[in-house]
Order: C-alpha cells, then sequence, then structure tokens
C-alpha cells in the first residue's frame, strides 16, 4: 500500500511540475510578444522620422519639376505661335 501512495505522489508531482512549466511558457510567449510589440513601435517611430523630411523634399522637388514643365509648355506653345506666324 505504501509503494502505491508513493508512486501517486511521484505521478502527482510529475504532472504538477509540467503544468507549471506549461505555465512558464506560455508567459514568456507573452511577455515576449509584448517586448517585441514595443520595439517594432519604436523602430517604426523611428523610420517615419528619419523618411518625414525625405518626403518633404521629394514634395518639394516635384512640385518644382511640374512648374518648370508648365513653363516648359507655355514656352513651346509661344514658340510654335511665332513660328506659324511668320511666313518662310
Amino acid at each position: 500500500m505504501e509503494i502505491l501512495s508513493i508512486e501517486l505522489m511521484i505521478v502527482c508531482q510529475l504532472i504538477i511540475t509540467l503544468i507549471v512549466i506549461v505555465f512558464i511558457l506560455i508567459f514568456l510567449k507573452k511577455l515576449k510578444t509584448n517586448v517585441q510589440d514595443d520595439v517594432s513601435g519604436e523602430i517604426a517611430e523611428q523610420v517615419v522620422n528619419m523618411l518625414e523630411p525625405l518626403i518633404k523634399d521629394a514634395d518639394s522637388v516635384a512640385m518644382t519639376f511640374e512648374n518648370q514643365i508648365k513653363e516648359k509648355h507655355y514656352l513651346i506653345k509661344k514658340l510654335n505661335e511665332r513660328l506659324a506666324g511668320s511666313n518662310f
């Protein structure tokens, strides 16, 4: 009878140990996920802060280019009008 109770105690201890290990693993996984989310958020913010001036500069260059294209079209139109008006 005593051997049966010792075996039962050992089995119970193993089960409890396995349950504790599973809970620890779950806790560590959640902790790792939370840390990764925090780090990901910080990195994303740093990237946005680095890219924001570049995007503003690119927008400024695009506007300048657009104005130059409009001026080119205006000059071509005026040149065509003058060429059409002159008789060779």
